[in-house]
């Protein structure tokens, strides 16, 4: 990764891009990433995360959607993370099925 400071701002938009490939599994797009921030404009947004590009914090790919990447992030990790997500959803899923069998036997009393 770059020294490139970044400032306050640029920082925020970093994490909240990482945290957004980490819990959806891909990036954001500029829409996203303003109402996030809660930018009135998308412009803003844009010029944010050009700035990151130029600071080589992301990379992009030119003319496409949802194609930011994080310099250094492993793309395996956001992978991870969504599997995660989806074995947690799994087992709350199964225990509120138990929940409900429980909530029904005890109706009939």
């Amino acid at each position: 990764m770059t020294s490139r400071p970044l400032t306050n701002r640029q920082a925020e938009t970093l994490e909240l891009i990482k945290g957004f490939i980490n819990q959806k599994g891909y990036a954001p797009s500029v829409t996203e990433v303003s109402d996030l921030l809660k930018l009135k404009s998308r412009s803003t947004a844009h010029s944010l995360v050009k700035q990151l590009v130029d600071k080589g914090y992301l990379e992009k790919t030119d003319n496409e959607v949802r194609t930011l990447r994080v310099v250094g992030q492993k793309t395996s990790d956001s992978l991870q993370s969504q599997e995660d997500l989806r074995e947690q959803n799994w087992r709350l899923l199964l225990e509120n099925v138990e929940l409900r069998k429980k909530l029904k036997q005890l109706e009939k009393y």
